[in-house]
């Protein structure tokens, strides 16, 4: 009897054991999502254009923020809801995240206006936007008239704004595109007018004074799109798909086959006879995708930016070796980031603070594959870092996490792309 027993509760013993063991080992992990729908970076094996890679990176099931419009500044980044409502994160000075104050924010929070959105913009130390009722609002540092509403600080901050108010002269833009300190917008009849500081002829007239309201830019040039960025240049892309440069050409940014210190404020053709369905800019060089899918950069290239496995400064377009065709660009301060028309994510140039997204502090003058597996729909640049939306219009950044740029929460460096917040 006193066997049959000890048989009976060692028994008993095991099948609790083996219970516990189901419920708490090779099971699938608890969801970390709640109610809506969610970005999942699958696993992917990352390739450079220059030296494969076997590198795999797994990542786990998140919620990040979704968008239906993304910009990106040097040290902040805003985005479009899908009812056009504006939020914006990051550094908060000068007020660039128009919540109203001047602090940074590590996640997403609300631009202070009822207005909805179609278009952002974001440029140093501003943000503008086209609203939804075709009215141009702007809101962040005004220090050289960039916010158009007919102030300007002179080079400081007396009339910075942090919250949105219109640019003057009511008149409907179709475009807009934010740099530096200046900015450029298309109206209905593709005219170009801009706004803010002059000294490199970047407004596209020669004038010797910072423009507090938008002023006709260009003579008779007609554009159907702007290229997004820049510091003291402007580029847009006419009917033809012929581009267009204007303003500093110190390392040859304008495309023209020349250089020069002098301000440059009539447009000029950019050579090699491409047609461009999109141009970006960055502080020094520029790039633009022809209609075929071929990406074109020229300019200043010291950190590879150029994408030609050089470092050789460049005043005509040259071509970046990609292995699919292009069909978003993007650029900054030494940095260009491009997305293929499989989806995957390239960035080349001066890796500060790990913007690349490759999981490195590597410069790179050839492209080489952002990290994580998500299929990308667009990528941002910033100063120090650079932030992405997915196709399911999820968004992630990486890079330097100061002031709260990469709107995670943490205010950490990431070498590789996390989920922006939930609001």
């Amino acid at each position: 009897m006193g066997g049959a027993i000890r048989i009976f509760w060692l028994v008993l013993f095991a099948v609790a054991v083996a219970a516990c063991s189901g419920d708490g080992g090779g099971g699938e992990p608890p969801s970390t999502t709640s109610g809506t729908a969610t970005s999942t970076a699958a696993p992917s094996t990352t390739t450079t254009a220059a030296t494969p890679s076997t590198t795999t990176t797994t990542a786990a099931p998140v919620e990040a923020f979704r968008a239906a419009f993304l910009t990106v500044g040097d040290e902040h980044a805003c985005a479009l809801d899908d009812e056009g409502r504006a939020w914006c994160w990051g550094y908060g000075e000068s007020g660039r995240l128009g919540n109203g104050t001047v602090d940074d924010a590590a996640t997403p929070q609300p631009v202070a206006t009822d207005a909805r959105f179609r278009l952002l913009s974001a440029g140093r130390t501003f943000t503008c936007g086209i609203t939804t009722d075709n009215r141009t609002l702007c809101w962040g540092g005004n220090s050289r008239g960039q916010l158009g509403d007919g102030a300007t600080g002179g080079g400081s901050s007396d009339v910075d704004r942090p919250t949105p108010g219109a640019v003057l002269g009511d008149r409907p833009f179709t475009d807009l595109a934010a740099a530096q300190l200046h900015v450029c917008a298309l109206d209905a009849d593709a005219s170009v007018w801009c706004w803010g500081a002059y000294p490199s002829g970047q407004l596209g007239i020669a004038v010797n004074e910072d423009q507090t309201a938008p002023v006709r830019a260009g003579g008779d040039l007609r554009l159907a799109q702007l290229g997004q960025g820049g510091d003291a240049s402007t580029c847009g892309i006419d009917a033809d798909g012929a581009a267009w440069c204007w303003g500093s050409n110190a390392f040859g940014q304008l495309g023209d086959g020349t250089r020069s210190n002098a301000a440059q404020p009539e447009p000029r053709p950019v050579v090699g006879g491409h047609s461009y369905q999109a141009l970006t800019l960055g502080r020094t060089h520029a790039c633009g995708i022809d209609v075929e899918g071929t990406l074109w950069c020229w300019g200043r290239n010291e950190a590879g930016q150029l994408g030609d496995g050089t470092t050789e400064d460049r005043t005509e377009p040259v071509a970046v070796a990609l292995d699919a065709p292009v069909r978003q660009v993007t650029a900054n301060d030494r940095i260009t980031c491009a997305v293929t028309d499989d989806g995957r994510g390239w960035c080349w140039g001066a890796n500060v603070d790990g913007r690349l997204g490759d999981g490195t502090l590597d410069d790179r003058t050839e492209p080489v594959e952002v990290s994580g597996g998500p299929i990308w729909k667009e990528l941002h640049a910033g100063e120090a870092f650079s932030c992405g939306r997915t196709t399911d219009d999820a968004v992630f950044c990486w890079g330097a996490g100061q002031n709260g740029r990469l709107g995670d929460g943490s205010g950490e460096d990431q070498l590789t792309p996390v989920p922006v917040a939930v609001p």
